[in-house]
């Protein structure tokens, strides 16, 4: 499942930009395509203050269970806690965590995972810590890891991580394939996970202090009396202080025990009878009517609607919560309640037996947390028999929330002040939409379409979670999600979402465009968000049959608005999950048909190969057969559009080097197999693009492999393979660590060293200059060229103009042609008599041994001279300075020797007999001596005619005794003009003259 992370970076185009029939691809943002795959979306972690899970603050459970827990810890580097919907399991697994750190020698950072983040990557997460982590993952669901822990254990084992999880889900929903597996491990209320000693004495301590006076100054006599007996002593009739410490099974019940027994006395039940101490022990042993209890005997009015607030907002950082609070406060509740003014953290002091203040990894900050699992949907429904107009009646402030949260609307700091915080807002309250919604659906209809009539896709995600959540097991109304979706599909609510849409055009002032609006598009586009997340509550392969139907009416939606979120969120979550079902395959292979698709397609497969990697290395290679086989008779465009799926999920696939049969340089070796078999322009644009993603994934594996290409590219491939080495560049850079700044430039954050040449090369630059460098590839020698001065144009100039100038203006990327069929250059072309043999051999004189690589280098030179001579420039200027590398050094130095040479030679025209048939011919001998340049030989100068060496006589020098002049734009030089002129090294006595003309 590709969620994308936005404070990582939102990948806002795809690679495939509007393609149609004739296959035009665009291959810029190769560097966001691949870090799309490099990264997936970033995971928040925080680390998290563990000083309140420790002795004495928090108590040990079991020692018996805490030893048994830190032993599968050890053995398996993975432990699940599961069941116990009747204690704190992420207050034990931060004691766990604290308590496996004091039982080794050596100490472990630890890493709690936030919940607005997508988990699923865990692995990739722990495969980059290269410390030993202990890491918490909370609250997880079955679908936040694909239903499958084997990943992230045996990533957990070869990094010597330990990984603590926590769930609610039964084990059933997590698809095992066998028997419960050993790192699993059930709470059961029937457990002793406490032992007795320890529950005996948080009851005598309670006992001693009560829950609301710390002095003990007030408490009941029968408190006072019971502070002084032993453990074995009754507590009342035959119910002993143990027996009932030990029923009570926690420290949490055992406080709220004693405050519902004071309670009790405050109304003047001085005699408590046994019978009633035992209805309450079962009434704090049984959540919803502990919660009841406490809702409506210990809580009094301005204190039960601070219940509630805090159960909207559960999840939220203190400040947040405040701030979110004072909203509906201010809206809705200050008319009822008019003291609920400047609330304060001492208002929420009576809220503690179910509600923590826990620190969190920002400075200083707390974070809103419920005691027990499912606890907020359990205190709405015990709140609806007497406050439900106060949570309707909230509803509208709680949609203004969630629109405001999206970062073009951001008004509000302490609510918004991160993106971080604005998708934990919108996360959790979708979260209690979905509790809500599920004691009355009808109750949030209305909240629901406001948020799908929205344009903001954050926003209308919110409303699409909200009611995918009701497939949820613990939920159990997955029939109240289908009988929505099928109204939604309805007239009525076309309607009510027209007239949500037409109260947006109507608020636009007058004489502003009006925009216009289409509530059928707006409908669908949060059914297809719905079914993206409602796919993932189904078990591996067994996608239900209602949401499959809706899969297939959305694939065949023509509208642009339901298309996009259908490629980006409903196809991949189908596929990640679902791919070995056999209607998933038929219907992937329909959508192969239309060439739109094939990016979201590849996305999706490459995705799904982290569940099933041999299932789908299959699946490709009998796509490539199929695409291949003539008696298939496929349409063409549907064959090439398979091959293209197939080349892009190659490239897309984030391969696991050290675990993995199948590894990077395998799929570079399948899409060199289908450059090299087949010339159709989509295909091999897909080829060009995931190689270049495989290159800038899996750098040092894929480099030499590049290089094998560079012969088998037609002209315009080659000009594409260039650009996406210019990404490739360009993120790199990102990434150099050093540098004495900053600067900012489309967008990107480089690096900068001053002197700017002190800069260290990138491994991209680095492969550039070796490919210079290789006579054995003219070739190479000529992309690389034009790469490092594409480089220099798309960076480096600019870099440098900034540094030096700190101004100017940005020069914009140039545009670049479209890829078109043409012929693959497997040979070096022929430039011509100047460019290859002529000018070469002139500038190499005495320097014979780079009359090779000056020949291969200089017309690629010239052109990007001609094009962009600043970069270029900029180029032979660096390897002038290079001065560790002699041989760039001497590059710099020829090649610029060669451009005067061009430049000026047109001067003197062309010479004819004498000296220049001797040059000429002794160039063309120079390159044939040299020869073949995957054969290089010593290179022989030519003979010189010594009869036509330069003559002196006594006021001068001939240089040339005879010669013929041709113009090639006339042939009786009408109007024609010859210049000769010294070209270097003159003084003003120098003087030039023809003879005998």
């Amino acid at each position: 499942m590709n969620t994308n992370s936005v404070e990582n970076q939102e990948i806002n185009q795809t690679i495939i930009e509007d393609t149609e029939n004739s296959g035009d691809i665009h291959f810029e943002n190769v560097t966001q395509i691949g870090q799309q795959f490099i990264q997936q979306e970033k995971l928040d972690f925080f680390e998290p203050d563990l000083q309140q899970y420790q002795p004495p603050d928090f108590i040990n459970p079991s020692q018996e269970i805490l030893d048994n827990f830190v032993k599968i810890l050890r053995d398996k580097n993975i432990l699940v806690l599961g069941s116990g919907n009747h204690i704190d399991k992420t207050g034990w697994a931060r004691h766990l965590a604290w308590y496996f750190n004091q039982s080794n020698s050596n100490k472990y950072e630890v890493l709690e995972w936030y919940r607005s983040s997508e988990p699923q990557s865990i692995d990739v997460k722990l495969q980059k810590e290269e410390k030993p982590t202990i890491f918490l993952l909370t609250e997880v669901l079955p679908q936040n890891v694909g239903y499958n822990l084997s990943p992230i254990q045996q990533a957990a084992r070869s990094h010597q991580h330990y990984v603590i999880i926590t769930t609610d889900a039964p084990l059933s929903s997590w698809n095992f394939s066998s028997e419960k597996p050993s790192f699993w491990q059930d709470i059961l209320s029937s457990q002793k996970i406490y032992d007795e000693d320890n529950l005996v004495t948080v009851l005598f301590q309670k006992l001693k202090k009560g829950n609301n006076d710390e002095n003990g100054e007030s408490l009941p006599d029968i408190f006072k009396e019971l502070s002084q007996k032993s453990a074995d002593d009754n507590f009342i009739g035959e119910l002993t202080i143990i027996k009932v410490a030990v029923e009570l099974q926690t420290p949490d019940n055992i406080a709220l025990f004693l405050e519902l027994l004071e309670k009790e006395i405050e109304k003047g039940n001085r005699e408590i009878e046994e019978t009633k101490v035992r209805q309450l022990i079962n009434q704090v042993n049984s959540n919803e009517e502990a919660l009841n209890q406490w809702y409506y005997y210990l809580l009094d009015r301005r204190e039960q609607l601070l219940a509630l607030g805090l159960n909207f907002f559960d999840g939220l950082l203190d400040d947040q919560f405040f701030a979110a609070l004072e909203k509906i406060v201010n809206n809705v509740w200050q008319k009822r309640d008019p003291s609920l003014q400047a609330l304060d953290y001492c208002d929420l002091d009576n809220l503690r037996n179910y509600f923590n203040l826990t620190p969190v990894g920002e400075k200083e900050k707390l974070r809103v947390e419920s005691r027990f699992p499912q606890q907020r949907r359990m205190l709405f429904k015990v709140a609806w028999k007497s406050h439900r107009r106060q949570v309707l009646v909230a509803l509208d402030t709680i949609a203004e929330l969630i629109q405001g949260s999206v970062d073009n609307r951001v008004v509000n700091q302490e609510l918004y002040a991160t993106p971080k915080r604005r998708r934990e807002l919108r996360m959790v309250l979708g979260e209690t939409l979905s509790d809500i919604g599920w004691i009355s659906s009808s109750s949030v209809q209305d909240t629901l379409l406001r948020l799908a009539a929205d344009k903001n896709r954050d926003v209308q995600e919110v409303a699409a979670s909200t009611m995918a959540r009701w497939r949820d097991p613990n939920y159990q109304c997955e029939e109240k999600l289908f009988e929505v979706l099928d109204e939604w599909q309805g007239e009525l609510v076309k309607i009510q979402i027209q007239r949500l849409l037409d109260e947006i055009i109507n608020a636009v002032k007058d004489g502003a465009k009006k925009p216009s609006y289409n509530s059928d598009d707006y409908v669908w586009v949060t059914i297809a968000l719905t079914v993206s997340y409602a796919v993932l509550y189904d078990p591996p392969n067994k996608l239900h049959p209602k949401l499959y139907d809706l899969v297939e009416k959305l694939s065949k939606n023509n509208s642009g608005k339901v298309q996009k979120a259908f490629r980006e969120k409903t196809l991949p979550n189908v596929v990640y999950l679902h791919l070995k079902q056999k209607e998933v395959h038929k219907l992937l292979y329909q959508l192969t048909k239309n060439g739109n698709l094939v990016d979201a397609i590849s996305s999706s497969l490459a995705e799904a190969y982290r569940n099933y990697p041999d299932s789908l290395l299959k699946l490709l290679q009998l796509w490539k057969n199929i695409a291949r086989d003539v008696n298939k008779k496929l349409e063409p465009e549907h064959s090439e559009n398979l091959l293209a799926t197939v080349a892009l999920t190659y490239g897309k696939i984030q391969y696991d080097e050290g675990q993995e049969k199948f590894i990077a340089s395998d799929a570079f070796e399948e899409l060199k197999k289908i450059m090299e078999r087949d010339r159709r322009l989509f295909a091999r644009s897909c080829v060009l693009i995931s190689m270049g993603i495989l290159l800038l994934r899996n750098f040092n594996k894929i480099k030499a492999k590049m290089l094998e290409i560079t012969t088998k590219l037609t002209l315009n491939e080659r000009e594409n393979l260039v650009n996406i080495l210019k990404e490739i560049y360009l993120y790199q850079r990102q990434e150099l660590q050093g540098g004495n700044d900053f600067i900012r430039f489309k967008n990107r954050s480089y690096p900068v060293w001053q002197p700017v040449n002190s800069r260290p090369l990138t491994e991209v630059e680095q492969l550039m200059i070796s490919w210079v460098k290789d006579d054995n590839n003219p070739i190479a020698q000529e992309i690389a060229t034009q790469a490092l001065v594409r480089f220099a144009r798309e960076l480096d100039v600019q870099e440098e103009n900034l540094i030096w100038e700190q101004t100017g203006r940005l020069v914009e990327t140039r545009s670049m042609e479209q890829a078109t069929v043409g012929q693959i250059i497997s040979k070096r072309p022929k430039y011509g008599f100047y460019l290859d043999p002529l000018i070469p051999w002139l500038v190499t004189r005495n320097q014979e041994s780079y009359i090779i690589p000056i020949r291969h280098l200089l017309p690629e030179t010239w052109k990007n001279h001609k094009s962009d001579r600043e970069a270029m420039d900029f180029v032979l200027s660096n390897w002038r300075k290079n001065k560790k590398d002699q041989k760039l050094n001497q590059f710099s130095l020829l090649l610029n020797r060669g451009i005067s040479w061009i430049k000026n030679l047109w001067k003197i025209a062309l010479f004819g007999g004498g000296m220049l048939t001797l040059v000429g011919i002794a160039a063309v001998n120079s390159v044939k001596e040299v020869g073949d340049p995957a054969r290089p030989q010593r290179y022989v100068a030519p003979p010189v005619d010594r009869k036509q060496e330069p003559a002196a006589i006594s006021n001068g020098i001939t240089v040339l005794a005879g010669g013929n002049i041709i113009d090639i734009d006339s042939a009786n030089f009408d109007r024609g003009q010859l210049t000769v002129q010294f070209t270097a090294n003159g003084t003003p006595e120098d003087r030039l003259g023809i003879r005998d003309l």
